[in-house]
């Protein structure tokens, strides 16, 4: 009775190891059947955005960015990268995360972000989203636009932002934050 028990065991644990690895090799990032409905999200810092032209006025900390420069509205531009593992990624929501201590007294500038997607073997770029702070109040707040045109996003084309800091010391752009999920809409 003893050898019929060991040899069950044996049989339950080697099925359970082979259910085990049968399920880790099917399970991979592309083939679950929910991993396109996750969405996901990047946040590009205020660090990773670069001036478009020389001669710009502004400060960059690394987790903020804003001019210095009076009277002119500043161009900055920064890169998208979504994870690699998918060949499409349909962007959900953008949002600009600003300190907008901007009001009437000072002139009321706004800063504005737009999400564009280029076709480099073309040439060319469109609009996807387009979002601007407004208003004035302290801290740190979030603008978003969850109207998402020209989507999805191929590995074959890449997207970037394009931040315009309509110059103001009371501006301070902290970064964009980027909802997305892998597949077409």
């Amino acid at each position: 009775m003893k050898k019929v028990k060991k040899s069950w065991i044996a049989a339950l644990v080697g099925a359970l190891l082979m259910a085990t690895l049968v399920g880790v090799v099917w399970a991979r990032p592309n083939a679950r059947p929910l991993a396109a409905a996750t969405t996901k999200r990047i946040t590009i810092p205020g660090g990773w955005f670069h001036p478009v032209a020389d001669g710009y006025d502004w400060y960059n900390s690394g987790k903020l960015i804003y001019s210095e420069k009076h009277e002119t509205i500043q161009y900055f531009t920064a890169p998208v990268v979504f994870p690699s593992g998918g060949q499409k990624f349909t962007v959900e929501k953008i949002a600009l995360l600003v300190h907008d201590d901007n009001g009437p007294a000072q002139g009321n500038n706004d800063a504005c972000v737009r999400l564009k997607k280029t076709n480099p073997g073309g040439g060319t770029e469109v609009l996807m989203s387009y979002v601007c702070s407004t208003g004035s109040a302290t801290g740190v707040r979030t603008f978003t636009d969850t109207v998402i045109d020209n989507n999805p996003v191929t590995t074959a084309r890449g997207a970037y932002l394009w931040l315009e800091i309509e110059d103001d010391t009371y501006l301070f752009v902290h970064g964009v934050r980027i909802w997305y999920h892998k597949g077409s809409p």
